[in-house]
């Protein structure tokens, strides 16, 4: 298997108005696009395992721990 690599960056752990970032992108944009990040970095990442499986097993991977990681920079947002 591989070895984790963390994804997080600064500038998403400040936080946001729950509505509006001061860009005005809505909440679910402004994740969607976080999302992506997640999912390039992690990919990025990952890229020489993908001999090793599936192309289809390989997105499903990347898009689990895209999930995983989202969730947890959520969830350590909403402790601070």
């Amino acid at each position: 298997m591989g070895r984790a690599v963390p994804v997080t960056t600064g500038h998403w752990a400040l936080e946001e108005p729950e509505d509006d970032a001061p860009t005005g992108a809505p909440r679910s944009v402004r994740r969607a696009q976080r999302f992506l990040e997640i999912v390039d970095a992690i990919a990025a990442a990952n890229r020489p395992l993908l001999p090793t499986m599936t192309e289809k097993y390989f997105r499903r991977m990347v898009l689990r721990m895209a999930e995983h990681q989202l969730l947890y920079e959520e969830y350590q947002r909403g402790r601070s």
